[in-house]
């Protein structure tokens, strides 16, 4: 699960074009599995007690962030997106999944590669 996230890094401009900067401290990546602190009038409200943390404090890791860009302030800002494909509650507890129609297939696999990676960080 760790194939998903969003790597935060320093980059910076110079004569020979733009780099990375590696040793900035703040470099990181951020997965799945990456605790954050829940700040502000959202930290320890109803709607966010979970199973894991009931206290509704700390969430979790990040997912599908396609949905990014920078801010007029000069920082970046991510965003999640396309998460409904992962997680399903259905109303009816006898319904199972139907199989995908063949057309859908990507080259014949039926798993999504990510999903034979370990828990390894990338």
């Amino acid at each position: 699960m760790n194939a998903h996230g969003v790597s935060v890094m320093e980059i910076r401009r110079g004569a020979q074009g733009w780099r990375v900067v590696n040793d900035f401290p703040l470099n990181r990546r951020i997965t799945l599995q990456s605790p954050m602190d829940i700040t502000g009038p959202g930290r320890g409200h109803d709607l966010l007690k979970t199973q894991a943390d009931p206290q509704a404090v700390v969430a979790l890791g990040t997912f599908n962030n396609c949905g990014n860009g920078r801010t007029p302030w000069g920082t970046y800002l991510t965003c999640e997106e396309n998460f409904h494909i992962y997680f399903h509650s259905p109303s009816n507890p006898d319904w199972t999944p139907q199989p995908r129609p063949e057309t859908l297939r990507l080259q014949g696999r039926q798993r999504p590669l990510w999903l034979g990676h370990g828990g390894g960080a990338f």
